[in-house]
């Protein structure tokens, strides 16, 4: 998945209002880094000295099209069907989670001069375990 921090997304908002030559009528997408899911728990395990239990679910793909029946024929629209398709989205690779993998907009980190990979994970984190711990 393509991660921005809210920093580095407060700054782009700037450099856009800044530069509205380039970027006037885009829309422009910045990242700080990517991570998998599987990145992001060990890191977490090794932040908070703890062991997560994962379960995988299979069939991922057999699952989003079962949800995806289930949004489109149920008459209430199923709220249920919905959130694991709006999961699906942003925790699954081929979903849009990934804004350097996707065809439909080019990464603007260069046209607001950020560099392509601009944080540490690791650091985040760790920061973040440290704050709420």
């Amino acid at each position: 998945m393509t991660f921005t921090t809210l920093p580095t997304a407060a700054d782009a908002v700037r450099r856009i209002l800044l530069n509205p030559d380039a970027t006037k009528n885009r829309v422009v997408p910045v990242r700080n880094f990517e991570a998998s899911l599987g990145e992001i728990v060990a890191l977490l395990e090794d932040a908070q000295g703890v062991k997560y239990t994962l379960t995988p679910i299979e069939n991922t793909g057999e699952l989003i099209k079962s949800k995806q029946k289930q949004w489109v024929e149920s008459r209430e629209q199923d709220v249920g069907a919905a959130l694991w398709l709006v999961k699906a989205g942003f925790l699954l690779p081929g979903y849009g989670s990934n804004f350097a993998e996707s065809s439909r907009w080019a990464l603007g980190n260069e046209l607001v001069g950020f560099p392509a990979e601009s944080a540490n994970l690791r650091d985040i984190i760790r920061e973040t375990v440290a704050r709420f711990s």
